[in-house]
């Protein structure tokens, strides 16, 4: 998989700028707030239907601006494809691929797989679950699209439950209607939680394999998945509901008096673990780094091994905060993946990447 060029109106700070890009390595550099990271926004945009930096699309519109439009050529399996979107001021986002509109932004998901790597990321096992289940979920929904229309319909389901329970006084026949919303959290929750249980299992294999390799076999890495709905890791999809369903029911009276849902997958979490001992407790920063570091590589044998193609790797800025052992290694993992890399100094790149290159020179939203 291979992104042949990109090009971009009126996003951030680019009037109209198109990209043409290396199958391989590509180096975008330049100074601080010049538009770097703007480019690797719209790129994952384009592959996961969100951006990593804002859940407000009106801010990806040039200021003075009415709309963005965001375009993208690839390479997927020999045969080009084209994603178009744009996004305006006033109405919903409206999306294109290969010239035909799509109805739901879900449509984008394995379209375009990228692995997105940025500073923010070395930060997942550091703060709280939230960003450890964003950084599973959207791995999950770039590989099944139905998993991400289970996230939207579960969140759906949780905010118009939310919403009876902290009016519940207001509502009459209030135990059929937390009973029917009971049912939808436990019918979208179970698919969620199974996918994560799969997912993660998937992920531990290969991040293992990388993390020895990372600490001379010094460390073991360790994954686990703690689901708050407690579930057997070998629990089919209808185990799963029934048994979220019975806890739902459960706790019923105790979420009237909270007047919130108190339980799900948007209570769940994950742990790293080496050698037995919580890295987010007792780990170094080195050693949190080098574990997120795994998982990422871990992502890009997942996806060629689910879909056949290496995904599109973008490195946003964050070479400069691996040391030189790390910086080499990924490099060096990085066999035909193409990457997008964001820098302020290019020189660490120049005569050491194998394979074709190009650099791109950015300065207030031009490639000059």
């Amino acid at each position: 998989m291979i992104v042949k060029s990109l090009n971009l109106l009126n996003f951030r700070n680019y009037a109209n700028q198109l990209i043409e890009f290396s199958d391989n390595y590509n180096i975008i550099y330049g100074e601080n707030g010049q538009g770097k990271t703007n480019i690797v926004e719209a790129m994952f945009f384009c592959s996961s239907a969100r951006s990593h930096r804002t859940s407000k699309d009106i801010e990806m519109i040039k200021d003075g601006s009415e709309f963005s439009r965001i375009q993208l050529l690839i390479d997927k399996e020999n045969n080009n494809q084209n994603i178009d979107i744009i996004l305006t001021t006033n109405q919903r986002k409206k999306i294109k691929i290969n010239d035909i509109p799509q109805k739901k932004v879900g449509s984008l998901m394995g379209c375009l797989n990228t692995i997105l790597f940025s500073p923010e990321d070395l930060m997942i096992i550091k703060d709280g679950p939230s960003g450890r289940r964003k950084f599973i979920d959207i791995s999950i929904s770039q590989l099944k699209p139905s998993y991400f229309s289970d996230l939207i319909n579960y969140a759906r389901v949780v905010q118009q439950k939310n919403m009876l329970l902290k009016n519940i006084e207001n509502f009459k026949n209030k135990s059929d209607m937390i009973q029917v919303w009971n049912e939808n959290m436990s019918l979208y929750g179970s698919k969620i939680i199974k996918n994560r249980i799969d997912y993660v299992k998937n992920l531990l294999s290969y991040a293992q394999e990388n993390h020895f390799k990372l600490t001379g076999k010094l460390e073991k890495l360790n994954i686990i998945y703690n689901p708050s709905i407690v579930c057997d890791a070998n629990s089919n999809i209808s185990d799963i509901e029934e048994m979220f369903l019975r806890v739902l029911n459960d706790i019923r009276d105790n979420e009237i008096r909270r007047g919130v849902c108190l339980a799900g997958p948007q209570r769940d979490d994950y742990s790293f673990y080496l050698n037995d001992y919580n890295i987010r407790i007792y780990g170094s920063q080195g050693q949190q780094r080098t574990a997120i570091l795994s998982a990422k590589l871990a992502e890009i044998d997942i996806v060629k091994n689910d879909i056949g193609e290496n995904p599109v790797l973008l490195l946003d800025d964050v070479m400069s905060e691996l040391d030189s052992g790390r910086r080499n290694y990924l490099l060096q993992s990085l066999t035909n993946v193409q990457t997008i890399i964001t820098c302020t100094d290019k020189t660490i790149y120049e005569g050491n990447l194998t394979g074709d290159s190009k650099f791109f020179n950015i300065k207030n939203g031009k490639v000059v």
